[in-house]
């Protein structure tokens, strides 16, 4: 009896005994970066500033493509901007033949409200930035500075256009 006691008794204490811990599991293996595209900057004589430009060229299959194309110029192309959710999208367009080719370059902002708003002498614009009134200096910076540092970087064709939001 005392014998079926004692085993009984082992075998609860047994059962409520904290299992093993099991080994932490090993370290997920680093893997490459996501590449996207390439980032370049640009020192703008016009805006006074150096701009950060980012830029998607699309591949077909994994090959680079060898014909120039066309380009996208994007404002609000930063990476914690537009640049990366537009790309992804060309990205897969491209891929399932939705539309053809194209580069997509991402202009990042410094001072957005600058480079997006015409002159203006209403006192109330000036309240929702610092400086406003800029955008004839960002288009003469888009049409004499970044579109031939692009053309010169890259094989484009004549054919562009520029996307907007808001």
């Amino acid at each position: 009896m005392r014998l079926c006691c004692s085993l009984v008794i082992s075998l609860v204490l047994a059962a409520c005994a904290p299992s093993p811990t099991p080994p932490d599991p090993p370290a997920a293996p680093v893997s490459d970066a996501l590449v996207i595209g390439e980032t370049f900057t640009l020192d703008s004589r016009v805006l006074g500033e150096t701009r950060r430009i980012n830029v998607f060229v699309p591949t077909i299959y994994g090959a680079t493509i060898d014909a120039p194309l066309p380009v996208l110029y994007m404002p609000d192309g930063g990476m914690g901007e537009d640049f990366l959710h537009v790309v992804g999208l060309v990205q897969v367009s491209v891929s399932n033949g939705t539309m053809r080719p194209f580069m997509v370059v991402g202009i990042e902002n410094t001072q957005r409200r600058r480079d997006m708003t015409g002159p203006t002498t209403n006192p109330k614009d000036r309240e929702i930035a610092p400086v406003v009134g800029g955008s004839a200096e960002f288009r003469r910076f888009l049409a004499e500075e970044l579109v031939p540092a692009v053309q010169a970087r890259y094989r484009t064709t004549d054919e562009a256009a520029i996307v907007g939001e808001s």
